[in-house]
Parts: structure tokens; C-alpha cells; sequence
């Protein structure tokens, strides 16, 4: 076990100003998501992680996907300290942040390495994150010998009660730039829907000041046009620096992950909110809302502004994660 060795390289990582990373994020959000991912990996959760009974791999890998750069931290952190060599495959067009967590580790003895797709798959263990596309092409070439924890598309959402809530929301969708499986994606709300479009709007305007948003690639810019072109036909557009709200009917809306983007729907209530969501029952994340008295099927239920927080000891993707990375 290696359990001290990865709290010095996580001290390491909390020493290190990643602004410069090529995450697609701006300086000042690659900052707060590093932030965000190393706070959860505290000394106390990894005594907890450490006491979770069963017999670890001896290699594992860990196919990273573009979206959300700091997504391998903590499935690294918990395989490097139960003594597995890791091997960790970056997406190509960036592979900055895995270069630096792997320079990192070796400061500090970790066997962590920068592994092409290849290497990646001679592995024991293999967890990958990444597209249904890119999954299924995964599954068809991972040999028998190899167990693969594979993580396709999901997403989350949002039920919103309160307009005192509305800035809690922002955090969620201003961190990761709406990226990820936990960003809030469809938000639902039984107040007002222009007048909660105004707020939301404002509160990403203030939230845009502390973190301004990253890179917009031009297929995100054209689907941003496209839900702007619908929502200004049915609903209403509110657009901003940065920032966009889009007020549609519920039924169109669709989960879409486009950058420092919301889209809101307007619902008699929770009820109507469940009926809204079911088609996607068994691929929703996150359930983020501000009324205690709320309860959805999805991994797991968040307050606002906790959604892009997750603690290590949870379920993912219908998994307990800490026991699935054991051998069976």
C-alpha cells in the first residue's frame, strides 16, 4: 500500500498553479476545478478509502476523456495508494494535465506513467470515461484477460425552488463550463420561467467575473445557435458574456452539455418535473436541488452548488466505484 506516498503527491498537486494547462478552461477555472478535486481528497477520506476491504490489482489504466481534466485524480489516487502501477491514457488533443500528474508522481515514487491506447489495454484493470461511440469501440477490443470499467454518456440535472438559489446553480454550471456528467444540463423549476431566466442569467454574469469561461469549440458554438434559434421561437433567449439561458417548453427539452449554457423549463411541479425527466430514468448523474423533500433516481443527490463536488465515496454510474475497482 502506498497510502503516504499519494497524500505527498497530493500536496504536490495542491502546491501546483495549473492556470496554464491546456484544458480548454480559462486560467482562473482550471484553478477552481483543480481546487475543487484535490478538496475531496482529504487526509480523512483516504483513511476511509484505505479501510475498504478486498484485494487490489496489480495494473490499472485509466482512459481519460477531454471534458473534464481533473476526472482521473481521484480514480489515480485511490488505485496508485492501493499499490497498482497505473498507467493513465490522455485525450489526444490534451495531455497536458496528464503529463503533469504523472511528473508528479514519480517526485514522490509513484509508479504513474503516460500510456498510449495500446498500453493502456495490457492492463488488469481498465477504466475509461469518454462517448457511447468511444466506449463501445473500448469494449469491442479489450482482451479477456483485462476487467473494464467503462463510463459512457450521462448527465445531470436541476430542480430549482428558490430564487435565493439561483447563484448555488451558477457555481454548478459556471465550474467545468457545463462539462461533464455532473454539470446541471436541464434545469426544471415551478416558479416564473422568464423570471427565473433573469435570474439565472445574472447569476452566471456575476459568476463569469470570478471565473471567466474557456474555449468555445465551433461544434458547441453552432448547437449554442441552434437551441438560441428554438428558444427564441418558443421561449426566450437571454445571452451574456459568456453565458447563455434558454427557456423552452419542457417537452423540448435535451440534454446537451454546451458551455456556461442552461436550459429551463417551466413545470406545474415536482410531479410534472418527474414526468419530464423519466425518459432519461438510468442516465441522470446528479440530481441537484434546493427542496430537501425532492427525490429522483440518479446516482446521487446533491444540494445546489454541490453537483460539480461529488465525495469520493459514492456511487458512479450505478457503481460503488471503490469495491468495482477491487478484483471480484
Amino acid at each position: 500500500m502506498s497510502w503516504e506516498r499519494v497524500q505527498d503527491w497530493l500536496e504536490l498537486l495542491r502546491a501546483t498553479d495549473v492556470g496554464d494547462l491546456n484544458t480548454g478552461l480559462s486560467p482562473q477555472g482550471n484553478r477552481a476545478a483543480w481546487s475543487a478535486a484535490l478538496d475531496a481528497l482529504s487526509p480523512e477520506v483516504l483513511v476511509q478509502v484505505s479501510a475498504v476491504p478486498g484485494t487490489p490489482y496489480d495494473t490499472a489504466a485509466f482512459v481519460a476523456a477531454a471534458t473534464v481534466f481533473t476526472a482521473p485524480l481521484e480514480w489515480l489516487a485511490v488505485l496508485l495508494g492501493r499499490g497498482a502501477t497505473v498507467g493513465l491514457k490522455p485525450p489526444s488533443a490534451a495531455p497536458d494535465a496528464a503529463e503533469l500528474l504523472a511528473r508528479s508522481a514519480a517526485r514522490v515514487g509513484l509508479p504513474l506513467s503516460v500510456v498510449d491506447r495500446d498500453h493502456a489495454l495490457q492492463h488488469e484493470l481498465i477504466v475509461a470515461m469518454g462517448g457511447d461511440d468511444t466506449m463501445a469501440a473500448l469494449r469491442a477490443t479489450v482482451p479477456a484477460t483485462s476487467r473494464l470499467l467503462d463510463h459512457g454518456h450521462r448527465f445531470s440535472v436541476a430542480w430549482l425552488t428558490e430564487l435565493a438559489s439561483v447563484d448555488a446553480l451558477a457555481d454548478d454550471v459556471a465550474l467545468y463550463d457545463t462539462r461533464g456528467c455532473f454539470s446541471p444540463q436541464l434545469v426544471l423549476t415551478p416558479i416564473s420561467g422568464p423570471v427565473v431566466a433573469e435570474a439565472i442569467a445574472d447569476a452566471l454574469c456575476r459568476a463569469g467575473e470570478r471565473l471567466p469561461v474557456g474555449e468555445i469549440a465551433p461544434s458547441e458554438a453552432a448547437r449554442l445557435r441552434a437551441r438560441g434559434a428554438l428558444a427564441r421561437v418558443l421561449g426566450r433567449e437571454l445571452r451574456g458574456e459568456g453565458y447563455s439561458v434558454h427557456l423552452l417548453p419542457a417537452d423540448r427539452l435535451r440534454p446537451d452539455g454546451l458551455p456556461r449554457s442552461v436550459a429551463l423549463a417551466q413545470v406545474a411541479d415536482f410531479a410534472a418535473a418527474q414526468q419530464v425527466l423519466a425518459p432519461w430514468v438510468g442516465t441522470i448523474s446528479t440530481f441537484g436541488t434546493d427542496d430537501a423533500s425532492a427525490a429522483f433516481p440518479a446516482d446521487r443527490t446533491a444540494a445546489l452548488g454541490q453537483m460539480q463536488r461529488p465525495p469520493v465515496l459514492r456511487v458512479h454510474d450505478g457503481r460503488d466505484w471503490l469495491r468495482a475497482t477491487l478484483r471480484p
